[in-house]
């Protein structure tokens, strides 16, 4: 039996209320959303939420799934 390996990982889009999309710089890929890979521990969405904390200091209550990707 073989076992694939693969890698989750999240991003965040966080709006405000006029419209303005959240970035974050990283200095190896430039602008992007705010995300990464969850802790092992961790669940996708305390990931999301650990995320937008680390760049924002912002809590984030409320998470809306807009898609899975894979490839």
């Amino acid at each position: 039996m073989s076992h694939s390996s693969y890698t989750v990982g999240v991003a965040v889009i966080v709006v405000n209320d006029k419209g303005q999309y959240l970035l974050q710089e990283d200095p190896s890929i430039g602008w992007c959303l705010p995300g990464g890979i969850p802790k092992p521990s961790e669940t996708k969405e305390d990931a999301a939420r650990r995320f937008v904390f680390e760049v924002t200091g912002m809590d984030v209550n409320t998470l809306h799934m807009l898609d899975l990707f894979y490839g």
